[in-house]
């Protein structure tokens, strides 16, 4: 009975364990440094994501992670600046448009 029973907690474990991972985005900033982002909806997409040799232009042009508020994590990690981050938006979006038409 208690065999079963740990079998069950186990289980349930591993059920939490990846319901965390599917909701979260984990930014790795060094070997022991990273932050937990809530991600807008549930999916295994950059659910691990390293800024320590990404361009910051590269990663705001990915929407989820833009969704999920990194530019916040950005800024308030200084690795750019408010004015660059407002020139980067705004080159982006501009090219976005641009593909859509």
């Amino acid at each position: 009975m208690i065999s079963r029973i740990k079998q069950y907690f186990w289980i349930g474990i591993a059920i939490v364990a990846f319901y965390f991972l599917l909701n979260n985005h984990f930014i790795i900033f060094s070997y022991n440094d990273f932050v937990v982002l809530k991600k807008v909806e549930p999916t295994l997409e950059y659910t691990f994501f390293s800024l320590k040799q990404a361009r910051p232009e590269e990663v705001l042009k990915i929407d989820i992670l833009r969704d999920a508020g990194i530019e916040d994590i950005m800024l308030e990690r200084g690795l750019v600046s408010e004015p660059r981050l407002d020139q980067i938006l705004d080159r982006i979006d501009k090219l976005k448009e641009r593909e859509a038409q």
